[in-house]
C-alpha cells in the first residue's frame, strides 16, 4: 500500500477525523465553488465545514478544523479521485458536480432551448438523461427543473430527426446524425472530409470538402457548420443537413485546440464585421482579413412606427450608429441606421431592409440602392403593378 494512503487510512480511524472528511465532501457537494480565492479561500471552506458539523449537533473545538488540517483532507480527496490534481482557484467541486442548484436549473433550461427548440439531438438526450436521474429531486421541488421557463420560437425549417425523416419518406443520411463526431473533430482540430449530399445549387451536389470544422451555428432557419478549407484556408459556412452522414477524418494531422481557437477568432471576426453568414469569395476574404478591403458606408432611413423599434435595437451590429431626424412629439420623424459593411454583405442586408416595406428607404451606397430599386421593379412586375411613368400608353 502507498505510504501516503496508509497514513491517510490511519489518520481517519478517529471518528471526529473521519466525520470531518465526510463533512468536507458534503460541504463541497452542496456548495460548488466554495473555497475560491476571491471568496475567502480555504478559510471560508473550513468555516463552511464547521458550520455544517455544528448544525448537525457535533461539538467541535473552536477553530476546528484548521486550514492546515483541511489541506490534508483535500489531498486525501485528490488521492481517491474525488478532486482533480490542478489547483481549484475558482472554488472546489466534487467530480463533475461544478453546478449549484440554481446553476443546474439554468443549464437544464439552456439544454431545453438548444436540444428541443433548435433540434440538437445530443443536447436533447443529455437533458433527458439528467432529468431522469434527478426525477425524484425534481418532483420534490414541484417540477421546477423540468418546467420550460424559457423557450425559443426559432425552429429549423427541416426535420432533423432521422427516424421522423425516414417515416416521412425524406432524406435521412445527413451530418446532423454525426454531431458528436463533428464536435470531437472541432475540439481536436481534426480535418474532415464531407460530401455535399443536397443543395439548392445543383453544381455543388456531390462536391467533396476537406475542411477544419470550427463551430456549429444556429442562424434563422437551421444549423450551419462554420469551417476552414484545408487547401486554401478559406472560411465558409454550410447548412449542416446538406452534408451527408459520411464524416471521415482527412489524412491531415490534427492541429490542436490552440490553432483552432486562433482560426475561430478570425472567422468570428468576419461574421461580426458582416451581415449574414456569407463570408465572401476567397480573394475578397483574403483582402478583408488583411485589412485591405474598402467597406461600404450603408445608411437606411426608417420612418413612422419603426423609428422606436430601430432605436431600441442597440446590438444589431457592433459598428452601428444612429442619426436622428427632426423631433416629432415624443419620437422622431425618422432615424438613419448607419453601418460600415463589406461588399459581400449586400444581399443579406437588402433582404433585411425589404422586411420593413415602405417604412424603410436605403439611402447609401447608391449601388446598393440601385440594386434594391431593381428588386422592387421586378416585384412590381410580378404582381402586375406599374407606375404611371412606366405603364404602356393606351390606344
Amino acid at each position: 500500500m502507498d505510504q501516503s494512503m496508509e497514513r491517510s487510512r490511519r489518520g481517519y480511524r478517529e471518528l471526529m477525523a473521519f466525520e470531518r472528511l465526510l463533512w468536507t465532501i458534503a460541504t463541497i457537494a452542496a456548495e460548488p465553488g466554495i473555497g475560491a480565492a476571491d471568496r475567502g479561500g480555504l478559510a471560508a471552506l473550513a468555516a463552511g465545514v464547521r458550520d455544517r458539523a455544528i448544525a448537525a449537533g457535533r461539538d467541535w473545538p473552536v477553530g476546528y478544523p484548521s486550514v492546515a488540517t483541511l489541506r490534508k483532507d483535500l489531498e486525501t480527496l485528490r488521492r481517491y479521485g474525488l478532486l482533480d490534481k490542478p489547483f481549484y482557484r475558482w472554488g472546489y467541486y466534487v467530480g463533475a458536480g461544478a453546478l449549484t442548484v440554481p446553476e443546474l436549473g439554468h443549464a437544464l433550461q439552456a439544454l431545453g432551448l438548444v436540444g428541443l427548440d433548435l433540434a440538437d439531438g445530443p443536447m436533447a438526450r443529455s437533458r433527458a438523461n439528467v432529468l431522469r436521474r434527478i426525477k425524484a429531486w425534481d418532483q420534490q421541488r414541484g417540477g421546477s427543473f423540468s418546467y420550460p421557463l424559457r423557450r425559443s420560437r426559432s425552429r429549423p425549417i427541416t426535420e432533423l430527426d432521422p427516424a421522423t425523416q425516414m417515416a416521412q419518406g425524406g432524406p435521412w443520411d445527413s451530418a446532423v446524425e454525426r454531431l458528436e463526431d463533428l464536435e470531437g473533430a472541432i475540439l481536436a482540430g481534426q480535418a474532415l472530409e464531407l460530401i455535399v449530399a443536397r443543395s439548392p445549387h445543383r453544381d455543388r451536389r456531390g462536391r467533396r470538402e476537406r475542411l477544419y470544422p470550427l463551430q456549429l451555428i444556429f442562424e434563422d432557419v437551421g444549423w450551419y457548420l462554420l469551417y476552414e478549407k484545408v487547401e486554401t484556408g478559406h472560411f465558409a459556412t454550410g447548412r449542416l443537413e446538406r452534408f451527408s452522414d459520411r464524416v471521415v477524418a482527412a489524412r491531415v494531422p490534427a492541429r490542436g485546440m490552440a490553432r483552432q481557437c486562433r482560426q475561430l477568432l478570425r472567422a468570428e471576426g468576419l461574421l461580426e464585421a458582416g451581415w449574414g453568414l456569407f463570408l465572401g469569395e476567397p480573394e475578397e476574404q483574403r483582402c478583408e482579413l488583411m485589412g485591405e478591403l474598402s467597406l461600404e458606408a450603408v445608411r437606411v432611413r426608417f420612418f413612422g412606427g419603426l423609428v422606436d423599434f430601430i432605436v431600441e435595437g442597440d446590438r444589431r451590429h457592433g459598428l452601428q450608429r444612429l442619426e436622428f431626424g427632426p423631433r416629432q412629439g415624443l419620437t422622431y420623424e425618422y432615424v438613419d441606421y448607419c453601418v460600415p459593411l463589406p461588399p459581400r454583405s449586400r444581399d443579406a442586408f437588402l433582404r433585411w431592409v425589404l422586411r420593413y416595406g415602405d417604412l424603410a428607404e436605403l439611402m447609401e451606397p447608391e449601388g446598393w440602392a440601385a440594386d434594391l430599386r431593381g428588386i422592387l421593379a421586378r416585384l412590381g412586375d410580378r404582381y402586375g403593378l406599374r407606375s404611371p411613368e412606366t405603364a404602356e400608353p393606351k390606344g
